[in-house]
């Protein structure tokens, strides 16, 4: 064996790392840690809208949203969808 078929440990360590860091940022998408700030690219993982006042609001504050403040005329759009 060369001395050039060897792998280093510092590439085996430093794709460790970057394979835990892709699970953990997968995870923390798939919990919609990061939908307020991925709803303008339409790539959040829990329902989100804007509400009339510019607020992005998603998942469990959505669905409260929804409950407190439901307007057939304003909102029924989006909070029939989600209030399913």
């Amino acid at each position: 064996m060369s001395g050039q078929d060897r792998v280093e440990p510092g590439a085996v360590i430093g794709a460790v790392i970057s394979i835990v860091g892709l699970i953990l940022l997968i995870a923390a998408w798939r919990q919609g840690t990061f939908d307020r700030f991925l709803y303008q690219f339409g790539l959040n993982a829990k329902p989100c809208a804007q509400n009339f006042f510019g607020v992005v609001l998603c998942g469990d504050d959505l669905v409260e949203f929804c409950r407190q403040f439901y307007d057939p005329e304003l909102n029924a759009h989006v909070c029939d969808q989600v209030l399913k």
